[in-house]
């Protein structure tokens, strides 16, 4: 998903825009945590094609990208193609969180057509200018198991990198976007602490088998919780779909 705008007072209006959408479902009320960067905010979900259709570009398919649809075990092989080494590295630590979540195992494809997963650069032709990350739904037509990154916009530092790549690979699992600020799965990354809360570990499991002994209430995923956030984080309430499934800004 892609992620950046500037100015101190983004966060609360770019938060309090999503808490107003018609036709949101009621939502736990969490404070809007302060930015590590108070300079930057970043939205980091927005998708430039029909919903229902994914982007593309002329990467090779992954011919074993069906391995990531299965309920049960995976063994996906990956294809990290990123011309960035930081990108790189943090893709890798981005597949391990979840191979400690899901019941799935990861390792480098021999071959780059035997892939289940590649990691590419994108370009304009389907990422906007300020779009960080992009991933492809594996619900959606055109479905190649492909996520791209934005190698001319700053996610600028490697948590920063990190922390899109785990929210890519959640919509690679099928996620969609979860509105509340602490989420992963939020579209904008405030800069202080994400988790999977409890909506987004049921819409996991209801696609992938979960390790044994995963929590189902949350997992934190980057930095620290505050203990007076950790009542509300572990509500079990129903994520709205907040802006479109896909790509990081």
């Amino acid at each position: 998903m892609s992620r950046i705008f500037k100015g101190k007072l983004l966060a609360p209006v770019l938060l309090a825009a999503l808490s107003t959408t018609p036709n949101k479902p009621e939502r736990v009320s969490l404070p809007v945590p302060q930015t590590a960067d108070s300079d930057w905010v970043r939205l980091r979900c927005h998708h430039a094609p029909p919903e229902g259709t994914n982007w593309s570009g002329d990467y090779p398919d992954c011919k074993n990208k069906g391995e990531l649809l299965k309920k049960g075990h995976m063994e996906i092989a990956v294809r990290i193609a990123t011309s960035d080494p930081v990108w790189a590295e943090q893709q890798a630590r981005a597949l391990s969180f979840w191979s400690a979540v899901l019941d799935m195992n990861w390792y480098p494809a021999d071959k780059p057509e035997d892939c289940a997963l590649a990691f590419v650069d994108g370009n304009p032709s389907f990422m906007d200018i300020d779009t960080i990350g992009i991933a492809q739904m594996p619900t959606w037509k055109g479905f190649q198991g492909l996520t791209a990154v934005n190698l001319s916009t700053s996610a600028r530092t490697p948590e920063q990198k990190f922390r899109n790549a785990v929210h890519e690979l959640g919509h690679v699992w099928g996620l969609e976007h979860n509105p509340i600020a602490a989420s992963l799965m939020c579209p904008y990354d405030v800069g202080t602490y994400e988790v999977l809360m409890t909506p987004d570990l049921a819409a996991l499991e209801k696609r992938h088998a979960l390790r044994p002994g995963v929590s189902r209430e949350m997992i934190v995923v980057s930095g620290h919780v505050p203990e007076s956030d950790l009542a509300a984080l572990r509500v079990d309430t129903s994520p709205s779909k907040a802006g479109f499934a896909g790509e990081r800004k």
